[in-house]
C-alpha cells in the first residue's frame, strides 16, 4: 500500500486483521497495543457512511 486511496480500498481487510482477529502485525512483532488496535477501529468506523 503506496497511496491512501490504496488504504482507504483495503480498510474492511486492514480492520478485520488488526482490530477484529488480531493478527497483524504478524505475531504483534511491533507490540501492538489494544489501544492503537482501538484507533484503527475508530478510523475504520469513521470510514463508514
Amino acid at each position: 500500500m503506496d497511496t491512501e486511496d490504496q488504504v482507504i480500498a483495503l480498510a474492511q481487510s486492514i480492520h478485520q486483521q488488526i482490530v477484529m482477529a488480531k493478527v497483524m502485525p504478524i505475531g504483534n512483532m511491533t507490540n501492538m497495543t489494544d489501544a492503537e488496535r482501538a484507533m484503527i477501529g475508530v478510523w475504520f468506523q469513521s470510514l463508514q457512511p
